[in-house]
C-alpha cells in the first residue's frame, strides 16, 4: 500500500478546508475506496493499493475536479496538488 498526500487550494486562498473527496478505483467494477475531507489547511491522506484511480475533489461555491493518477509499488508516496475554480478563476 502507497499513501496518497495532497493539498486542496487556490490562487487567491492558500489553502481549502472541508473539501470531500472521494477516490475511486478504476478497473473492471469501479468502487469508492475512500471519503476524505480536507483539514484546516487543505491536506488530506489515504492509503492506496497499486492501481488505476479517480479522484472527485467537491466544495460547496467551488467547480468539482476529477483526477486520475496511478498509484505503482515501485514509486514512492504519491503527492498531488489540487487547483479549485470559482467560475473561471480563484
Amino acid at each position: 500500500m502507497k499513501i496518497l498526500t495532497s493539498v486542496v487550494g487556490c490562487l487567491l486562498l492558500a489553502s481549502i478546508p472541508g473539501a470531500e473527496i472521494q477516490v475511486l478505483r478504476k478497473d473492471s467494477q469501479p468502487a469508492v475506496v475512500a471519503k476524505l475531507k480536507s483539514d484546516e489547511a487543505g491536506r488530506f491522506a489515504t492509503r492506496l493499493a497499486d492501481g488505476t484511480y479517480v479522484a472527485f475533489i467537491q466544495m460547496p461555491g467551488l467547480r468539482t475536479q476529477v483526477l486520475a493518477f496511478d498509484v505503482a509499488r515501485t514509486a514512492g508516496p504519491k503527492q498531488l496538488r489540487i487547483p479549485m475554480q470559482i467560475g473561471s478563476s480563484c
